[in-house]
């Protein structure tokens, strides 16, 4: 029978580190052959059917049996959950203040172990297994460490007790004292707990300690930084305790200076305060606050200070370094300007006369001297008290001020205002119809202003009363203000308005008869007598336009007609006025022919080429102007029946406009363009004539298949001396004359010829060379 063997249980057992498991098995082979493996943790034989594990690392462990028949196996795995459990210290006795790690040896590596112990205040970090703990005098504290597996699965508690032996030695002053170098000596005193002899406590190091003190205390005064220290043994235990003192020190001079140095300032002057200078690397820790600083500028807490001077005050630095701290003061003295007081406080003057004015000083400050800024000449005197101001707008004028006995200005101001304009407004609406009733006064009525309106048989008191004119006329308004007398120019203002009753005026239209074809006919509408309204006009083509002037470019006989209107709406008149068009004017045209006659064919002519233009369609008794105008021909303007011009030798169009304007009639224009083409013809600026078959002849060179007719080529030497000449476009001048070779060099030349009619002239210069 061949053997089968299984592990009760699951395939995998999960299980904390020292824990012991127990496994079965089940065989049919009864426990033949058994045998466990591996050895590691296994504490039961390896033969026997239950095997007793208490493995310390995750692992398989396997069981197999076998007979004649063969052999079985089966495994499970037990995986070992890695909680890290330190050793702790046995039970102990500390001095009060000893601080400890409760654990025997540091855990380096705890595998994801997380550590509590409880109690927790005494520990540096109750979480750190390694933590030290101090523990406190009284009772016997029990400490307790909890260590939890990095899944949570498996924890262990463990517990300590620390016996605690009172034993304390304590300096009373803070850890660290701050102290000033000229300060009195400092006490520094001790306490033990329980209690010993003063001759037990020892003070270390003696720099700087004056004398010992009852109780065990020191007085010391150092004169740089110093760590003292302070030992006994207090119940059987060694103690030690330590105060720290840090000496500072300030700079030797702090006192203030002003610059400049003034006393008094002038409001306003801007000065300094300053102290000496020091080594700041000798104080790194100093700071400065300024504590009575009016119109300080810079920021408080530098040493030096700008200031623009306010008030007298007596300004304060403190500076503190440490423990030291100093207070510099300096007075500083300012001078308040003068207050003026002025009479009239709020002046009202008439346009263009003259008004008293008095200021005086305020005998609670200082008095001066004052000068009036004038610029417009309306003050009686500009260094007085009592000036007289005449002007005809409101003014402000700038006093200058000197404090007595200082030269300390100030700026003061006094305005003079110009008494309001009582003239009320008055109605634009100055036509009316008859029976119509209006008022006249509209606006600017004032409290306290007496009214009077005249006119027309009436006197009106009442400034918002209505009159009817029946005619028109003209009234008074008269505006009296009882606050000045009635014959200044504020007393009384009077103004006149005309009312015109629109009842009889005349529409006339003033229009041309006669206008050329496109020419601007210009209009203009007038009413006798002048009376407010409005012009409307209506031309024959449908346009309108407002206005008593209108204009219109008219191209056919024109109807036009005015409408006016006045304002009063009461009548409304029209006026009609025909123009009519020239059609009977010059219709001009242009002919282009070449400078011997004939008639230029097309629109093509070459590049430099020389035409005639002519004008065509004038009669010959003709009076007036004919002109002719180009913006790219030579020449570009010209005057008369006939103009002979020249195309620009590059470009590619020619036109001309020609106008004829008549002494009487209507201006007319003509227009002509060609097209221009490049010459087809070209001549050398250097000839070789050494026979070598290559550029040896001087000559005019025709495009193929021109015909060239009175041609002419003339050759001059640099002597103006001829040396060829032709009337042959095919013949050239070889260098030389009479068969002699020319003496190299420049020559000139001239030659004419005429292509297709169109004449040709060109002259130049060329260079011979061998």
């Amino acid at each position: 029978m061949e053997p089968e063997v299984s592990i009760d249980g699951p395939d995998t057992i999960l299980i904390c580190r020292g824990d012991t498991v127990q496994l079965t098995q089940t065989n049919n082979v009864a426990d033949a052959g058994l045998r466990w493996s591996p050895e590691e943790g296994l504490l039961s034989a390896l033969g026997d059917p239950t095997a007793t594990v208490v493995p310390v690392v995750s692992r398989y462990y396997k069981v197999t049996v076998s007979n004649a028949d063969g052999t079985a196996s089966d495994s499970v795995y037990i995986n070992v959950n890695q909680l890290i459990v330190p050793e702790l210290i046995a039970d102990t006795t500390v001095c009060e203040g000893t601080a400890l790690p409760l654990v025997r040896s540091l855990v380096d590596n705890t595998r994801g172990t997380t550590y509590q112990y409880s109690p927790s205040r005494r520990f540096v970090e109750p979480t750190d297994v390694n933590s030290l703990v101090t523990p406190t005098a009284g009772g016997r504290p029990e400490y307790t460490l909890i260590s939890t597996s990095a899944d949570g699965i498996c924890a262990d508690t463990q517990l300590v007790s620390i016996q605690v032996t009172p034993s304390r030695l304590t300096i009373s002053q803070p850890d660290t004292v701050f102290r000033c170098n000229d300060e009195d000596p400092l006490s520094l005193l001790v306490t033990a707990a329980p209690d010993v002899t003063t001759g037990e406590i020892t003070w270390s190091p003696r720099q700087g300690i004056i004398d010992d003190l009852a109780q065990g205390g020191v007085n010391v005064r150092p004169t740089k930084d110093i760590t003292y220290f302070v030992s006994a043994e207090v119940n059987g235990c060694p103690q030690t305790d330590s105060v720290h003192i840090r000496v500072d020190s300030l700079p030797t001079d702090l006192s203030l200076t002003s610059e400049p140095v003034m006393d008094p300032f002038c409001i306003g002057d801007t000065f300094n305060l300053r102290g000496e200078v020091f080594d700041v690397g000798d104080f790194p820790l100093i700071q400065h606050q300024w504590l009575t600083s009016p119109g300080i500028q810079s920021p408080e807490r530098l040493y030096q200070g700008i200031f623009i001077a306010q008030d007298s005050a007596l300004y304060q630095r403190q500076t503190v370094n440490g423990a030291c701290v100093d207070t510099a003061e300096i007075q500083i003295n300012v001078i308040k300007p003068p207050i003026l007081i002025k009479d009239p406080e709020n002046p009202v003057a008439c346009p263009g006369e003259p008004l008293q004015l008095n200021v005086s000083f305020d005998p609670t400050r200082p008095a001066g001297e004052l000068t009036w800024m004038d610029p417009t000449g309306a003050l009686s005197c500009t260094e007085c008290l009592d000036p007289v101001v005449t002007t005809n707008q409101s003014v402000t004028f700038m006093i200058e001020v000197i404090a007595e006995g200082s030269d300390c200005p100030s700026m003061d101001s006094y305005t003079v205002n110009i008494a309001p304009d009582v003239s009320p407004d008055l109605t634009t609406n100055t036509v009316v119809c008859p029976g119509t009733s209006l008022s006249l006064i509209t606006g600017n009525v004032r409290d306290g202003i007496e009214y009077e309106i005249s006119g027309g048989g009436q006197v009106l008191l009442d400034p918002n009363a209505e009159v009817t004119p029946t005619q028109t006329t003209t009234y008074t308004v008269t505006a009296r203000n009882p606050a000045f007398e009635a014959s200044s120019a504020c007393g009384t203002v009077t103004q006149e308005i005309t009312i015109q009753v629109a009842d009889t005026y005349e529409l006339f239209l003033d229009a041309p008869t006669s206008v050329c074809v496109g020419e601007q006919a210009n209009f203009t509408a007038r009413v006798e007598p002048n009376t407010p309204g409005v012009f409307s006009y209506t031309f024959g083509n449908g346009g309108t336009s407002q206005g008593a002037n209108a204009s219109l470019n008219i191209t056919r006989d024109t109807t036009v007609s005015v409408t006016f209107i006045d304002n009063a709406g009461c009548n409304s008149l029209t006026q009609t006025a025909t123009v009519l068009v020239d059609l009977a004017g010059i219709q001009p045209g242009i002919d282009a022919t070449t400078l011997n006659g004939t008639e230029i064919l097309g629109t093509a002519i070459i590049q430099g080429a020389e035409i005639v233009l002519t004008a065509t369609g004038v009669p010959d008794d003709f009076s007036g102007t004919i002109t002719w105008a180009s913006n790219n021909g030579s020449p570009s303007t010209g005057t008369g029946r006939s103009i002979t011009v020249r195309a620009p030798e590059e470009g590619r169009s020619l036109s001309y406009t020609l106008t004829v304007n008549p002494d009487n009639g209507c201006e007319s224009s003509a227009f002509i363009t060609f097209e221009l083409v490049e010459e087809p013809f070209a001549i050398p600026e250097i000839i070789s004539a050494n026979q070598d078959g290559l550029n040896d002849d001087f000559q005019v060179f025709f495009t193929g298949g021109t015909a060239v007719d009175d041609f002419s080529l003339l050759v001059f030497n640099r002597f103006g001396q001829e040396v060829f000449n032709s009337s042959d476009p095919e013949e050239g001048w070889d260098g030389t004359k009479n068969g002699s070779p020319q003496n190299l060099g420049t020559y000139l030349f001239l030659t004419k010829f005429t292509i297709a009619g169109q004449e040709f002239q060109r002259e130049g210069q060329f260079s011979l060379v061998r």
